[in-house]
């Protein structure tokens, strides 16, 4: 499977999220197929296309608000920016990171 119809498949599912037992079953990825999902996801979360929330689960960042991929700038006072890799909708600029949230 190529990498954007791994995504595109991700993207339709509730929350942009899937986990690989689940993507297993509903490309039938047996054998030789399993192992190139295995190497997809992996690429795909490397490349910050997907995010892998814990092991096994996966969730697309480029179609979310909740899940940005980028740098993260600390101030010493305790807030922060994320400079996203990527456009987040709705957003222009970096993301304000509050002190009390940045733990």
């Amino acid at each position: 499977m190529r990498d954007a119809a791994l995504i595109d498949h991700i993207a339709k599912l509730p929350h942009a999220r899937a986990n690989f037992k689940q993507l297993v079953k509903e490309l039938g990825a047996k054998g030789a197929k399993r192992e190139d999902l295995e190497n997809a996801l992996a690429r795909l979360t490397a490349r910050g296309d997907l995010i892998e929330l814990r092991s096994g689960h996966f969730a697309v960042t480029a179609r979310s608000r909740e899940f940005a991929v980028g740098r993260l700038h600390m101030h010493k006072d305790g807030y922060g920016f994320l400079i996203a890799e990527r456009p987040v909708e709705g957003i222009t600029g970096d993301i304000f990171i509050p002190p009390d949230s940045a733990e």
